[in-house]
């Protein structure tokens, strides 16, 4: 039986491990915030700027009916708005209010602007519930399993039993534990509903006091910033609830009569926790909130299952150890959670849906390359980041004595600068930077960082980069930048980070990757990760940036003249998470998507290698896009 101690440190080591999953969802909520703050600066703007004089308007003039052709441009809005609702499940209350809206043949400008602005925090609420809810998932999904594998290793023994499925999740899920009987969805609409009326009356208030609409706009901002933090509670408290319970339920399972309260002593430790600090409950008393995490907001404290000694476990080691046929098993001290997972706890719940895919590593894998790398939550400044970038660097073991890593204001979100002493042969390297002003969401900033990774990893190898006249070959380039953006994603993968990110280098991705997969060597590739993996593995293995044959080689394949349209029907259902991804990878340019859709539309209708100019770009970016979600056809 292992000590007090241990069960402690095991159990403190889940809490973060189901804190930082809760973390990470809550960076994705900022971004949903970032985004509407700014869509709503912008129609606040247009909005004045299309009726105000001198920068002011009167309640008068703000609800005066819009022109026919403003209604019409109106309406257009807010059917692309119910297109967007019907294809992600918005609140079916807003989609009648925008049905309504729709049909009315008159709407002041007042009621217009409210309308926009409704819409924006209508998307990031449906994204926000998404993300806590599929953390949520994750969370108990994690702490039950990570909960089971401790308490068996710990005491030596166990037995097999079910995984959890989805089935039983959507219970836990529904089920509130506070004594207000709500749960987390409940509270995010409730809090949404809160946000519009406070944004609303801030907007009509404004105009009754005649304020200039930088002020409206700050005043707006405030509002959803208090929003924004009360997210963050809210996904973080919700994150200790679910690994309380999940934890409860699996000390149930498991037989566990008692369990003690660990609480992380710091300086930030609330008095509650401090008191609550090791003392031992049983089970048929556990309640959320009262002797069980969490016991307040942003609670870190856990609990560790209580055994007084081997007789009261029932367990008679000699009798488990031989029968080796029955239920009971010997769990070995140095068994893995990986292991464990593959022999005991991998089957479904009742046999009636699909077990989970539980992410077991918490953002890492066990490989040199990913060795002591800082998880997301962690990274949250420009030191923290090149930190990161160093570890990296030092892990994948290239020599950094003559390469600085610097954190500055650049044009790009990142470059490797080619070194002097760069031959025809042989290819180095003398800087490896990435932008301090970065606005794209942090991993988006850790994807750069695996993507300059990939570049440096070429220093002292062969390369055939250089052209006739001693700049580097655009042939080279092209290849070079389709295989590193496709190891960034590989690797960010590997790191943990489970989402599809919009890719970099759109153009070369979507015109090399589908003729490389002609060719023998990358034939079996179905997704941009599984070039990157190749790339990967064989820039690791010292195989050389040599890419002028193969690029030879894939020029020769003749791509059907009607390959890209077959990408064009899932474009078509789901332009607009198409284009909201896209814009996570090129902050600033959402003011343009409707521009962009005429490109997209455009584009679509002809022959992919014929396209120029803008509708080459935003094809290419929207193509690349779908390949991250169907993959490389």
């Amino acid at each position: 039986m292992k000590t007090a101690d241990y069960w402690k440190d095991r159990f403190e080591q889940i809490e973060k491990i189901c804190h930082d999953k809760g973390a990470v969802s809550y960076r994705k909520i900022e971004e949903q915030y970032r985004k509407a703050q700014k869509e709503i600066e912008s129609q606040i703007s247009v909005w004045y700027q299309r009726f105000a004089v001198n920068n002011g308007i009167t309640m008068q003039e703000a609800r005066r009916l819009l022109t026919s052709g403003e209604l019409a441009e109106l309406k257009w809005d807010v059917n692309e708005y119910i297109k967007y609702g019907r294809q992600n499940a918005i609140d079916g209350k807003w989609m009648k209010q925008l049905e309504n809206a729709s049909a009315k043949a008159h709407i002041s400008r007042l009621e217009a602007l409210k309308l926009q602005v409704q819409q924006q925090v209508e998307v990031a609420f449906g994204n926000q519930l998404d993300s806590i809810d599929s953390t949520m998932r994750a969370v108990y999904s994690m702490g039950y399993m990570h909960t089971a594998f401790e308490i068996q290793k710990g005491v030596g023994v166990g037995h097999n039993f079910a995984a959890l499925n989805q089935r039983l999740i959507d219970e836990v899920l529904k089920r509130p534990w506070a004594p207000d009987g709500k749960n987390f969805s409940d509270r995010v609409w409730s809090n949404k509903q809160k946000l519009i009326n406070e944004l609303n009356t801030t907007l009509t208030q404004g105009i009754i006091l005649g304020k200039d609409p930088g002020k409206i706009i700050n005043a707006m901002s405030k509002k959803l910033d208090v929003s924004k933090t009360a997210a963050g509670r809210l996904v973080m408290t919700e994150s200790a609830a679910f690994t309380s319970r999940a934890q409860e339920d699996c000390f149930k399972e498991l037989d566990v009569e008692e369990y003690e309260i660990v609480a992380t002593l710091d300086s930030h430790t609330s008095e509650i926790c401090q008191d609550m600090d090791g003392k031992v409950f049983k089970m048929p008393e556990r309640q959320i909130g009262v002797n069980a995490p969490p016991f307040h907001v942003n609670c870190r404290t856990t609990t560790a299952p209580y055994f007084d000694d081997w007789e009261e476990l029932g367990i008679d080691r000699e009798r488990v150890a031989r029968n080796d046929k029955g239920d009971k098993y010997f769990v070995d001290g140095n068994t893995t959670y990986k292991e464990w997972e593959k022999q005991y706890a991998n089957k479904d719940a009742d046999g009636d849906g699909k077990a989970l895919n539980i992410d077991t590593q918490s953002g890492k894998i066990n490989d040199k390359v990913m060795n002591g790398l800082s998880s997301i939550s962690q990274i949250k400044s420009d030191n923290d980041i090149k930190q990161f970038a160093e570890k990296l660097i030092d892990n994948l073991g290239i020599d950094r004595s003559n390469i600085p890593v610097n954190i500055k204001a650049i044009q790009d979100n990142g470059y490797c600068r080619l070194g002097s002493r760069t031959t025809r042969n042989k290819l180095y390297f003398d800087e490896y930077v990435l932008n301090s002003n970065d606005a794209r969401s942090m991993n988006y900033r850790i994807k750069t960082a695996f993507h300059e990774s990939f570049h440096l990893s070429a220093n002292g190898l062969e390369w055939d980069g250089l052209d006739s006249s001693g700049s580097i070959a655009k042939e080279w380039r092209s290849l070079e930048e389709t295989f590193t953006e496709s190891s960034a994603h590989y690797l960010i993968n590997k790191y943990g980070f489970s989402d599809k990110l919009s890719p970099s280098y759109a153009q070369e991705l979507v015109e090399n990757l589908p003729r490389l997969k002609k060719l023998t060597k990358y034939s079996s590739c179905s997704t941009i990760q599984d070039f990157g993996e190749i790339a990967f593995k064989d820039r690791q293995n010292g195989v050389g940036a040599k890419w002028l044959q193969l690029h030879s080689d894939m020029s020769n394949v003749i791509l059907p003249t009607d390959y890209y349209s077959q990408y064009n029907s899932y474009i078509a259902n789901n332009e607009d998470d198409l284009f909201d991804m896209f814009f996570e990878n090129l902050v600033g340019y959402s003011q343009y998507r409707s521009q962009m859709k005429a490109e997209l539309k455009s584009a679509m209708g002809k022959d992919f290698w014929l396209l120029s100019g803008n509708e080459k770009l935003v094809y290419s970016n929207i193509l690349a896009c779908a390949m991250q979600k169907v993959g490389v056809l």
